[in-house]
Formats: C-alpha cells, sequence, structure tokens
C-alpha cells in the first residue's frame, strides 16, 4: 500500500459574545515544558467522509463539548514538518458550543479565550494577519 501524499485536518474557530476566539494548549514535543497553542481541532479519520462531523467529534474528545459546524471560512496546506511524511491540508471552519463548557482532555492540557487579533501573534501561529482578516470579514467583526 503506498504510503498517503496528505492527510485532511480541520480545525475550529470558536468565537464567544467577546469577539474572543478559544484556542487551545498542548506540550510542544519539540520544546518540553513548553505549551504550544493553536485552534481545537485535528485530523480526519478514516472512514469519516463528512469534516463537519470529524470536526464536532474532535471538539468532544479535546474539550468535552457539543459544538455546531458552521461555515467554511479557508483551506490552506499545512507547512510539512520535518517529522511527517505527508501534507496536511487544512480546513478551519467557524463554530458554535451549543453544550457544556470547555474542559481539557486527552492531549489538551490547557485552553484560554485570547482576541481574535491576537490570533496572528501567538508564537508559532500559522493564521498570519491576512487569514485572521479574513475570519473577521467572514463573520463580519
Amino acid at each position: 500500500m503506498a504510503e498517503a501524499l496528505f492527510q485532511l485536518g480541520q480545525k475550529a474557530l470558536v468565537v464567544n459574545e467577546k469577539n474572543e476566539v478559544l484556542v487551545v494548549g498542548q506540550e510542544a514535543l519539540s520544546r518540553p515544558g513548553h505549551t504550544w497553542y493553536d485552534l481545537p481541532g485535528g485530523r480526519v479519520d478514516e472512514g469519516e467522509d463528512d469534516l463537519g462531523i470529524a470536526l464536532a467529534r474532535e471538539l468532544q474528545e479535546e474539550l468535552q463539548v457539543k459544538a455546531e459546524v458552521h461555515d467554511l471560512l479557508t483551506m490552506s496546506l499545512a507547512p510539512k514538518h520535518p517529522k511527517r511524511k505527508y501534507d496536511i491540508i487544512l480546513s478551519v471552519f467557524h463554530c458554535s458550543i451549543i453544550k457544556g463548557e470547555p474542559v481539557p482532555s486527552g492531549e489538551i492540557t490547557s485552553f484560554k479565550w485570547i482576541p481574535i487579533d491576537e490570533l496572528h501573534t501567538m508564537p508559532d501561529s500559522r493564521y498570519n494577519q491576512e487569514i485572521v482578516e479574513t475570519f473577521k470579514r467572514k463573520l463580519g467583526l
């Protein structure tokens, strides 16, 4: 069987009433003791053919919340990591938490709400200012 050339991944842009974005933390594998923050989400599992359902599953697993997945905001090719043999095609969806409060679980060690304009300034952020402006425009912020 041939190795995969790419995998599908998805991230959730969850915005609260203060226009803050939910980000989740996990230990950075390359820097022990350092927490790396990103939008919640993950890869689409084998056999899953609906990105929205896969993303809702990831939010349930990572944060113990029930989420509603709304519009696709952007798709991009995530930079290849030296330890991966494949690229990740990354989709970002607007999502809402419809039941529960975030509780970190599994590989997620923490979470926090940050102003959407700070998303591109997080260390190692894959979301540049142009992407953040696209999010804001599509959400009417």
